[in-house]
């Protein structure tokens, strides 16, 4: 694959992933709490989306490390945008908060995975940087441990809001090398 096709993929999946990174919070974090449930039902079918086109392409982003894994990857965050695509269908019928929340956070188990998956893949290639890849196998471990904290009641710190820090690395290291990428086939293309 050529640096002008690698670029445009990176660019647009870090670009998304940063419409995800403010749009989810206004949604989920504030609008949820004061039950704005339309306002939480429309973000959640925008992010929906928009996990949709990160999943596709991640694939041309992961290859180098695995195809298999790559549409692991991708499989996954597709799998868990179903579940949040079920969700906010619940919410729009229940209007129930609280059930959204719940199913939500059980399905989140299910992104950290998708975390993983990518991170082995980031890891085994020798395109991509391992220690994005390292850092997005700690914060994919966050999200199933806080699901089982969650589905059993214990009282602990959320260590998702710890190891989230993977998924920023990714997002900035998307937004960073996709431009670098498109500035080196400019130069070459001149």
């Amino acid at each position: 694959m050529d640096t002008a096709q690698q670029s445009t993929y990176r660019l647009a999946a870090g670009f998304i992933l940063l419409a995800m990174a403010i749009a989810s919070p206004i949604g989920f974090l504030v609008a949820l709490p004061q039950k704005q449930f339309t306002i939480t039902a429309f973000v959640g079918f925008v992010v929906v989306l928009l996990d949709i086109c990160v999943a596709l392409l991640l694939i041309p982003i992961l290859r180098s490390g695995g195809t298999a894994l790559a549409n692991w990857a991708s499989v996954l965050r597709i799998f868990y945008a179903t579940g949040l695509f079920t969700v906010t269908i619940l919410l729009v019928i229940r209007q129930n908060g609280e059930l959204f929340t719940q199913v939500w956070d059980y399905s989140l188990a299910l992104f950290g995975f998708l975390l993983v998956v990518a991170g082995i893949a980031m890891c085994r290639s020798a395109e991509l940087p391992t220690i994005i890849g390292v850092l997005l196998l700690i914060a994919g471990a966050g999200y199933p441990f806080d699901s089982v904290t969650t589905m059993f009641n214990v009282e602990t710190v959320s260590l998702s809001g710890f190891t989230f820090i993977g998924e920023v690395a990714l997002l900035l290291w998307l937004l960073w090398s996709g431009s670098r990428l498109r500035k080196g086939s400019r130069t070459t293309s001149s």
